[in-house]
């Protein structure tokens, strides 16, 4: 990972072995995260940083103002799609779940720090992803004729998912519980694919359009819609 400034504002350049530069919006704050072409020089990503500058300031006015702690009652968080507030009350028994009024109930001890209640939340939505996944690989599976012999959650930074062919092992990210549900079904066939086909050719093109028609409509939601902490993605 490199830091550069543009214009007075901190890029972090993360270089991978892909064709186009993409950029990440942070939450709240911090720098601006690009990840570019191996070969793509400092000076090529500040250029390309300067020239979404109204992309940023748009998404940057579009988003509302975060309450002045992380965790407290009344910040918002992303459940499959659905913007959801959060409500904190103190009570001898930590957890989090979601009311029947769609919001997002967090019971805290006394004293809780936000790190303690983000962690909480994290376990919450690995809970729920673990109880959505089961259907989601039935379904790919069921589509594609394929499986995988294992299936890991992970909080990525860079990735939906990611598959190792030799070993069976899929790998799927654990945000994609803040994506819209059809998210989830697209990257669990996705990597189901990479277990039949390497590398995102035609070959694995038209596979994906025997399994899974409406990918390409499912992969541009999956990159465009506003949920943290992965934001919205520009070529």
């Amino acid at each position: 990972m490199q830091q550069i400034t543009v214009d007075g504002e901190s890029v972090l350049i993360h270089r991978k072995p892909i064709r186009n530069m993409y950029l990440r919006l942070p939450s709240a704050g911090g720098a601006l995260y690009v990840t570019a072409p191996c070969s793509v020089s400092d000076q090529a990503v500040a250029a390309f940083v300067r020239a979404r500058r109204d992309w940023i300031e748009k998404q940057r006015s579009a988003r509302p103002p975060r309450p002045p702690c992380a965790g407290c009652s009344g910040e918002r968080f992303f459940l499959w799609g659905e913007m959801l507030p959060l409500r904190v009350d103190e009570g001898p028994s930590p957890g989090v779940s979601l009311c029947q009024r769609r919001e997002i109930r967090m019971t805290v001890p006394p004293g809780s720090t936000a790190s303690q209640r983000l962690a909480l939340l994290d376990q919450w939505y690995r809970r729920e992803l673990q109880s959505a996944l089961p259907d989601a690989i039935a379904r790919g599976e069921e589509a594609t004729g394929l499986q995988a012999r294992q299936w890991i959650i992970r909080d990525m930074r860079t990735r939906w998912g990611s598959c190792t062919p030799k070993t069976g092992a899929i790998r799927v990210n654990l945000q994609l519980v803040r994506r819209p549900a059809a998210c989830l079904d697209y990257v669990v066939v996705h990597e189901l694919t990479h277990l039949l086909i390497g590398g995102h050719g035609p070959r694995f093109r038209q596979a994906m359009d025997r399994f899974y028609p409406s990918w390409q409509e499912v992969r541009r939601l999956l990159n465009q819609f506003d949920a943290q902490p992965l934001p919205p993605e520009v070529v």
